[in-house]
């Protein structure tokens, strides 16, 4: 069964000064003045269905801008032959008619948004090979798509979706960019957009991934979040729950990519060898072309701060004050994560008092080691029994009870709650974010069940507060430099 399901989609980001604009076209960026995207659901059929236990799909993701027009035949999904399930007789779309300066940044964009994944994003026609073909060029009339009942404007794209969100392989989306302005991040959006439901991706009512149909975020990436599914409110998946994560799913798809650069950070108010005091601010910016997930503040390599990132139109400032301290030598660090959890960072050295000169100057479990007190290297990992946060790499050393264990943040929403094996992920604090505890380890509590989905145990509940005070800093940091990410910090 084939069906139409047609919503507005709102704006993307306001359109770079460096181009201009034809204003009597419609733009992403514009809420009155926006088009329309289409998905049409399909059968995955016989084909796409043996694809199901390890649903892999071509690598090669083909722009085409249709140099002296495409002719797309109206049949089974092949973009081999430029065949589609969407139009419902032969057509032909006409070239893209921006500038080739469109197009170049159009191309551009398109490779930054996908290049955490293992496809190869192409301008020249793969001919035989499988791949995803993305058209970018013509009109919705000239597809012979019509405009949907009770909607008015313009129609700005059309996929096909399967019907149970798997991957389809081998088949054509279209952007209609000669319907569309001349802004390549409304076009890379677009193309992002439909080439997504193609793999089977659905809406998400969260500005900052492709998926949406919400305004801002400037260029969107497709994000490593259990986003909410939806248009303009939250509502179930389609396939499923109530999250999708976009990233994690082309990742499956695709398979792996390159890493982006780690965000660019900077001290501004601390230089070398200065003097500070506990509770004094430390000002720094951070700033990633994905955005800024959460910073944190280091001293002496333990992180003793934690805060969310930024807001879109919040700027790149951050200011985390210093914590109690014993004085010596502080080595300061500031550290930004983008949402893939790859971190950057910078770092002052400065001077509290005197340097220590032994351990009894330090604070309990503190080392002095070249005039710095200092935690030892933590060395336990999630769930391992534990007697402090600082043993533990993720920082967290919760405890129930009499029982104490290193844990993990997971997320109650998600299919998949990422606790490593033999772990459960536990309610925490009465929100969305819940903690890695060895499975059955709360089934003793008289009464009280563990586990997802289930009632918290309160004493576990109150000792995550943790949570927030220490992340997984190191932890993650550690993961980046496997994959091949600098530590320190570079240019975006």
């Amino acid at each position: 069964m084939n069906r139409r399901l047609c919503l507005i989609l709102a704006a993307a980001a306001s359109p770079s000064a460096a181009w201009a604009h034809d204003d009597s076209r419609p733009t992403l960026s514009d809420p009155d003045n926006r088009p329309i995207l289409l998905t049409r659901d399909v059968e995955p059929g016989a084909a796409q269905a043996l694809r199901q236990s390890t649903p892999q799909v071509s690598p090669l993701l083909f722009l085409n801008r249709c140099p002296g027009g495409c002719q797309v035949s109206a049949g089974d999904n092949d973009a081999r032959t430029n065949s589609s399930t969407i139009p419902d007789e032969d057509a032909e779309l006409s070239e893209f008619e921006h500038s080739d300066a469109v197009w170049d940044a159009t191309v551009a964009c398109v490779r930054e948004v996908f290049e955490p994944y293992g496809v190869e994003v192409v301008t020249e026609n793969p001919g035989g090979q499988s791949h995803h073909a993305a058209v970018v060029a013509g009109t919705a009339d000239e597809l012979g798509i019509e405009l949907p009942p009770d909607t008015q404007g313009e129609i700005g794209g059309v996929a096909p979706l399967a019907n149970d969100c798997r991957p389809l392989d081998n088949v054509m989306s279209f952007t209609f960019a000669n319907t569309l302005q001349d802004n390549p991040i409304d076009l890379c959006w677009t193309i992002a957009h439909e080439a997504g439901h193609a793999y089977g991706l659905e809406h998400v009512n969260a500005c900052a991934d492709p998926m949406t149909y919400l305004p801002g975020c400037g260029t969107k990436y497709f994000r490593d979040e259990e986003l909410p599914c939806g248009e303009f409110e939250e509502r179930d998946c389609q396939c499923g729950g109530t999250t999708q994560n976009s990233h994690a799913h082309l990742t499956r798809v695709l398979g792996e990519g390159t890493p982006p650069e780690p965000p660019e950070v900077q001290i501004l108010n601390l230089e070398a060898d200065t003097e500070v005091a506990d509770g004094e601010p430390v000002t720094f910016e951070a700033r990633h072309p994905r955005g800024i997930s959460r910073v944190t503040l280091e001293v002496n390599g333990t992180e003793y701060q934690e805060r969310s990132g930024n807001d879109f139109d919040e700027g790149d400032s951050y200011q985390i004050t210093l914590p109690q301290h014993p004085d010596g030598v502080l080595e300061i660090e500031a550290v930004a994560y983008n949402d893939l959890g790859i971190a950057g960072s910078d770092e002052v050295t400065v001077q509290k008092g005197e340097p220590c000169t032994s351990h009894e100057q330090c604070f309990a479990g503190m080392e002095c080691d070249d005039g710095a007190c200092r935690f030892p290297e933590p060395f336990l990992e999630a769930g391992e029994p534990c007697e402090h946060d600082r043993e533990c790499v993720s920082g967290l050393c919760p405890a129930a009870g009499d029982e104490r264990y290193c844990s993990e943040r997971c997320d109650l929403r998600a299919s998949a709650d990422g606790c490593p094996s033999g772990l459960e992920c536990v309610e925490a604090d009465d929100n969305e974010l819940g903690a890695c505890w060895p499975e059955g380890a709360l089934g003793g509590c008289g009464g009280c069940a563990a586990g997802r989905g289930g009632a918290s145990f309160p004493t576990l509940v109150l000792s995550l507060a943790l949570l927030c005070a220490y992340g997984l800093g190191r932890r993650r940091r550690q993961r980046t430099a496997e994959r091949g990410a600098p530590a320190g910090a570079r240019g975006a």
